[in-house]
């Protein structure tokens, strides 16, 4: 697996141990210092569950200061550190790569039951910050850690989410996500013929119309093997002059340039030089010739080959991917212990149930179209070979039946445009459970908003719609790559900006139009940033409100916020604090709302925190949390709510 960090390790050995309090087992995973994958590094070790308590002990040879205890900062997946008391084991040394390591307990502050993963889904990367006196900071992390989590017929959702995002009904949400809010006709792809890719198509669809085409092509193969459209035309030959059926001016000025071939002869002739009678040895003269290379043919065989090398394309990447996620599989289902749900391992298994099919059918397929086009270059012969585009409409494709059928499926694929298989691509590169939600729901987000008559605002001089670049450095953050990250949508006189991983600077920055800031510091005592998952900024005659939205493939009881003791363990108490209570914009502005989306269920749920009779006849806009997922979704009646795309 690459890594983007050229540092040199460091001289200590470092590993820490995880001890499942419920049954005892114990798993050690390798720490790496200044570690930041680039994509995906799953841990081989072991795996953590969700719901289960752990006792945390980090086995080093680096003296940690005094030998009773010491601080150490703990985080996963990039969330906010909580510190820790390391205290020695004492008397207790285990040797590791011929060096001696010291064992310390990692001991919460409030020396409570420690649940560590509890509002982990999918992945997790540990990371541990220790202080060495004399040597600064360091710097640990793990590799990615499957976190399996409760049986609870989750295999519903996940199929429904990948359903969604690959054959999902709303094309237009779909082509806004990768970036298509603008007007299509005036772009063109490759083929000069076609409009470019569109991006709301599957594989399943460009399949289908190959094998339309494939079907097509065999269905009238006997006719175009035996029957083919020809012409005549005449072609120079040499002829013994026995063999000449005209001597024209063609033949004459032929035989004027080549007077070699002239010899004497005793037989009267046409042809006397100084009074002798002569002949030619042979004579180049013109006869008609039928050949099958019209622009007919052409357009015929350069089509078959068209499809069989987008189908080639097609193959070569997917063939990758898939091999990429059938290895996955293998190494997650070896660290499967059967007591819980790994997410990863299901959605994986899911795209590959799903794609290896037509990965199959994508190759039967170019073999079929790659022996129809050997069949046709065999029958056809001297057919001149040109690159493929639709050709006009000639009497030929409009009176002869099959090549007229031939014609009606070549507009098809011209209609279709140039195929890239980003609606699958999509799925098939997204490792994570907590990243495959977020796409799901910023495609519903999408597809509801348009379908209250949003569209891309096209008054603006910047593209409406655009792959936003952030200059933040952080290892736990990544520009997206694979969906649009900025919809500027308007509705008559409302406008919405949509901004989909949008970071929220702790300094000076303001980017792409956020104007809002963090107003803490880490623990550390540096400026930071947050990154919710999806900001909505809302303009309308009724002034600006800012929206915070963050997707939680969680169940809406792991979130909710009811009053209770277990409120101090809140996630919606987190993220008020995080977005309502410690971010702000210039003078004074604060974020309006803070809705959580959960995904983890199979019920509507919508429910609003500000519930009073006197909350209830105001015209803010509440905070709240809504169930976003397959068979329950509540995001129209939460869009009403928040008064966003009302009449």
């Amino acid at each position: 697996m690459a890594i983007t960090s050229t540092l040199r390790k460091g001289p200590y050995n470092w590993v820490l141990r995880l001890v499942d309090a419920s049954n005892g087992d114990r798993v050690d995973f390798p720490l790496l210092e200044n570690y930041a994958p680039v994509s995906l590094d799953l841990a081989a070790e072991g795996i953590v569950h969700e719901s289960h308590g752990y006792r945390a002990l980090l086995a080093t040879d680096a003296p940690l200061g005094s030998p009773e205890e010491g601080s150490i900062l703990w985080s996963v997946n990039g969330e906010e550190p909580i510190a820790l008391c390391a205290r020695v084991v004492p008397n207790h040394v285990e040797e590791v790569h011929n060096s001696q390591l010291h064992l310390y307990q990692l001991l919460s502050e409030k020396g409570d039951e420690w649940f560590p993963f509890s509002m982990t889904y999918g992945f997790a990367s540990i990371s541990l910050q220790v202080g060495i006196p004399g040597e600064g900071l360091r710097v640990l992390s793990t590799k990615d850690i499957a976190c399996a989590c409760d049986r609870d017929d989750q295999e519903a959702s996940v199929l429904g989410m990948v359903d969604a995002l690959i054959s999902g009904s709303d094309d237009e949400a779909i082509r806004w996500m990768f970036g298509e809010g603008q007007a299509r006709e005036n772009r063109y792809a490759l083929v000069e013929s076609g409009t470019v890719s569109d991006t709301s198509e599957s594989l399943s669809s460009f399949l289908a119309l190959c094998e339309r085409v494939v079907r097509g092509y065999e269905a009238n193969l006997n006719y175009f093997c035996t029957h083919a459209h020809c012409r005549t035309v005449k072609t120079n030959v040499m002829v013994s002059p026995l063999q000449m059926r005209r001597l024209g001016r063609e033949e004459l000025l032929w035989l004027a340039g080549n007077p070699d071939v002239l010899h004497a002869t005793d037989t009267k002739t046409p042809l006397r030089i100084n009074g002798r009678y002569v002949v030619p040895a042979h004579m180049r003269t013109e006869r008609p010739k039928k050949t099958f290379d019209t622009k007919e043919n052409r357009a015929l065989l350069s089509y078959a080959e068209e499809v069989a090398a987008a189908l080639g394309r097609i193959i070569e990447g997917a063939q990758d991917d898939i091999a990429h996620i059938e290895a996955m599989i293998g190494r997650l289902e070896g660290l499967d212990d059967g007591e819980g749900l790994i997410p990863a391992l299901l959605m994986l298994r899911t795209c590959f149930e799903r794609e290896q099919p037509l990965l199959r059918k994508a190759i039967a397929l170019r073999k079929r179209m790659r022996s129809i086009a050997k069949a046709l270059d065999r029958a056809l012969p001297d057919v001149c070979c040109i690159r493929y585009r639709l050709p006009k409409r000639t009497k030929i494709f409009q009176e002869i039946p099959a090549y007229a059928e031939i014609h009606a499926l070549m507009r098809a694929w011209d209609a279709f445009g140039e195929f890239q298989m980003q609606r699958d691509g999509m799925v098939l590169h997204t490792w994570k459970m907590d990243k495959l939600y977020e796409y799901y729901v910023l495609y519903e987000l999408l597809s509801v908003l348009r379908g209250r008559g949003f569209s891309p605002n096209g008054s603006l001089d910047a593209s409406p719609i655009e792959q936003a670049h952030y200059s933040l450095d952080s290892r736990y953050f990544q520009n997206e790559t694979q969906v649009a990250t900025v919809f500027r949508l308007v509705r008559g006189d409302e406008r919405i900006t949509l901004y989909y991983q949008p970071v929220i600077y702790g300094d000076e920055r303001e980017e792409h139009g956020i104007s809002l800031h963090r107003t803490t510091l880490t623990s550390a005592g540096f400026d930071s940033y947050w990154t919710p998952d999806y900001l909505i900024v809302h303009e309308s005659c009724e002034g600006t409100r800012t929206l915070v939205l963050d997707a939680k493939f969680r169940k809406v009881s792991a979130v909710k916020f009811d009053g209770s003791e277990n409120d101090a363990k809140s996630c919606m108490l987190e993220c008020l604090r995080k977005y309502k209570l410690e971010t702000c914009g210039v003078k004074g502005a604060s974020v309006d709302a803070l809705w959580l989306l959960c995904g983890r269920t199979q019920s509507y749920y919508l429910e609003s925190l500000q519930q009073s009779s006197w909350a209830l006849k105001q015209r803010f806009t509440p905070d709240g949390i809504a169930a976003v997922a397959p068979g329950a979704n509540a995001l129209s009646e939460f869009l009403d709510v928040v008064r966003i795309g009302i009449e």
